[in-house]
């Protein structure tokens, strides 16, 4: 399982929350999670994953919007276009902690794995 997955089903009741405070059923809301996990991490996949904070630091939203496919998540979890725009922008908070802190730990363990394979004899 990739770690975006991995945030989007830890933090799955504070992504509910933001997407119900502006207005998403519970069903929209779980028919919209899957799909926007998929569509971010078909940027990171064909970005990186650094561009995407790097969206999301500078409060672009809107620019990583233009790198994901809206009307493919809009049509495939049943929501408008409109209301995909509108639960990333309200998501979009998460994502960046969700990064950072799942980034880090990921990169703790690959250098802690990378120290493991230098003191590997040749």
């Amino acid at each position: 399982m990739n770690f975006i997955q991995v945030c989007f089903e830890e933090r799955v009741c504070d992504y509910t929350e933001c997407l119900d405070d502006i207005g998403f059923s519970r069903d929209q809301t779980f028919r919209f999670l899957p799909e926007a996990a998929t569509g971010v991490l078909d940027v990171t996949q064909n970005t990186s994953i650094f561009q995407a904070i790097t969206c999301l630091l500078d409060n672009r939203s809107s620019q990583l919007l233009r790198m994901l496919d809206v009307d493919l998540i809009a049509d495939r979890s049943g929501v408008s276009s409109e209301q995909v725009i509108a639960g990333f922008n309200a998501i979009s908070p998460l994502l960046l902690e969700d990064f950072f802190h799942k980034g880090q730990s990921f990169i703790r363990s690959g250098s802690r794995g990378l120290r493991k394979a230098r003191a590997l004899p040749p």
